[in-house]
């Protein structure tokens, strides 16, 4: 069984991964764990409309051999993101927003298309909802250099294609976690509810 955690730019995606699979005693595979390390996410953030369909290809490539590879293991485990996110929210937005031209976006999706035919969705999605004022107040507190630049308006731009994307959501179950009135991140009695609302689906799969 795979459980896989999403949500916006510091919701909380590793941290509820690691104290799920903790709980459950389940591989914790970091999806994510090398978003810092793309080589193209520094130019990124300098001039966006240059470096955006290469960005968005590095994720997409990197998160297919993690999924591939977790498929390969066939063992239980949680993952901090979904291949899903990379196209539907982020790819998307900077389409929307004019920093990925319209022919590169649709070579992208293409592109995108082909991959999630490879790989098995996950049996249930975690997506963790949070405002732009609290994911700017974890942003500053995780102070990662190259986030430090992100706005409101882009959040909230990301935070819609979330909602839009969760509602027509329908590759598996899935279980919306609201951080504003339950922040797992900060409050140690929050944390337990969650996670014993996520194992409490977890049993009835």
């Amino acid at each position: 069984m795979c459980i896989a955690i999403a949500g916006n730019i510091w919701s909380g995606k590793g941290l509820l991964a690691e104290l799920l699979s903790g709980r459950l005693g389940w591989d914790n595979v970091s999806v994510s764990q090398n978003d810092g390390e793309n080589p193209y996410i520094d130019d990124f953030y300098d001039d966006m409309r240059r470096w955006s369909f290469q960005l968005q290809i590095y994720f997409l490539g990197m998160r297919w051999r993690s999924m591939r590879g977790i498929a390969a293991g066939g063992r239980n485990c949680v993952i901090d993101r979904t291949i899903y996110e990379d196209a539907e929210i982020f790819a998307r937005n900077l389409f929307k927003n004019g920093l990925l031209p319209e022919r590169s976006f649709h070579s992208y999706f293409e592109l995108y298309g082909q991959v999630i035919d490879t790989i098995k969705a996950p049996d249930l999605l975690v997506y963790i909802r949070a405002t732009p004022d609290k994911l700017l107040r974890n942003i500053k507190r995780r102070g990662r250099g190259y986030e430090t630049s992100i706005d409101k308006s882009y959040l909230q731009s990301l935070g819609e294609l979330y909602e839009n994307w969760t509602f027509s959501y329908g590759a598996s179950k899935i279980l919306t976690i609201d951080l504003d009135s339950d922040d797992f991140i900060l409050d140690s009695e929050a944390r337990e509810r969650v996670l014993d609302k996520i194992c409490s689906i977890i049993k009835k799969q």
